[in-house]
This record gives structure tokens, C-alpha cells and sequence, in this order.
């Protein structure tokens, strides 16, 4: 199975986010997008965000979640929006589907600087467990976006919601 990759570089105080290959269904990606935020949250020494989507195949809620999560912590830390660069129409569109020029700057210039990407490491296996809270906290941060998420990805938070009150271990 063809899994998406992370590759990440920073240039100019400028951290490059690019997103190779499939990210629909590929909870592996999610991972590798999760633990990149965390480190994001405790190290915040870069000036703004760039999420380069040129070589994206496709992609899911899980991880348009877990992006919105991620412009909004560069808003949080330096009160400016995330940038993403989208070549795809159909990428594009997705992004305009769930409100993303709302919170982002969404550009179609594939020009990028002369940077050396490191692969991100894919994470290690996790529970099942701390997987559904990957994906319940992205569909939240959907939601949170406009009222047309609201209304298209309620139901599945409150199924994510229902699900994870009935494991009492998922807490």
C-alpha cells in the first residue's frame, strides 16, 4: 500500500512542511502530521509556515484537521496565517471545501527555495486508543473552522465523541 510522506526543512525562520503521496486513509501520515505538531507546541523558533502540497495525491478530514491545527498554532505563536502552496485542482478544491482560505493563505506558485528536506520519521506504532483521539482532535478543529464544517463533520464528532465515552480507557 502506497503510504503518504512528510518531509520537513527550515529556511530563513520559514518551516516547510511537504506532503508526498497519498493522505487519505493513510493513519500512518496522521501520525507522522500528530507528532510533528507536538513538536511544534514546545519549540516555536521559527517566524511562519509553509505547507507544500504540490505532490500531495489526495487527502483526507483526519489530516485537513491536523493541518487547520497547525495554522492554528502559527497563528497562536505569531499571529499570522500558515501558507500552502497547491498546484492540484482537485487539492485546491478539497482545501476551499472545508473553508481552509478562511485560515490560510493558498497559493498556486510551485516555486520554493533551494532547500535540503529531511524525511520526518515515521511514528511508531500507536494504540488504537491514541489513534481515535488523533483523528477525534483533527475532526474537532474542522469543525471549529465554519459553520458548513460545522454542520458537515457534526456527526462525526459526536459518533468519535460516543465512541471514545464508551472506553473509559481512551481518556
Amino acid at each position: 500500500m502506497d503510504v503518504g510522506t512528510v518531509y520537513y526543512a527550515k529556511h530563513d525562520g520559514i518551516v516547510v512542511l511537504k506532503l508526498v503521496g497519498p493522505f487519505a486513509f493513510c493513519l500512518q501520515a496522521s501520525k507522522t502530521l500528530d507528532a510533528f505538531i507536538n513538536d511544534l507546541l514546545t519549540n516555536d523558533d521559527f517566524d511562519n509556515i509553509l505547507i507544500d502540497l504540490t505532490e500531495t495525491k489526495n487527502i483526507d478530514s483526519t489530516n485537513l484537521g491536523l493541518l487547520a491545527m497547525i495554522t492554528r498554532i502559527n497563528m497562536d505563536l505569531h499571529d499570522c496565517m500558515a501558507t500552502i502552496v497547491s498546484t492540484s485542482d482537485n487539492i485546491t478544491q478539497t482545501l476551499d471545501g472545508v473553508g481552509f482560505r478562511e485560515v490560510f493563505n493558498i497559493i498556486q506558485d510551485p516555486h520554493q527555495p533551494e532547500t535540503d528536506f529531511e524525511r520526518l520519521e515515521q511514528e511508531s506504532a500507536q494504540s488504537s486508543k491514541q489513534m481515535a483521539k488523533v483523528v477525534l482532535n483533527a475532526h474537532r478543529e474542522l469543525l471549529e473552522l465554519n459553520d458548513q464544517n460545522r454542520a458537515m463533520f457534526k456527526d462525526v464528532v459526536e459518533m468519535l465523541e460516543s465512541q471514545a465515552a464508551e472506553d473509559p480507557a481512551s481518556s
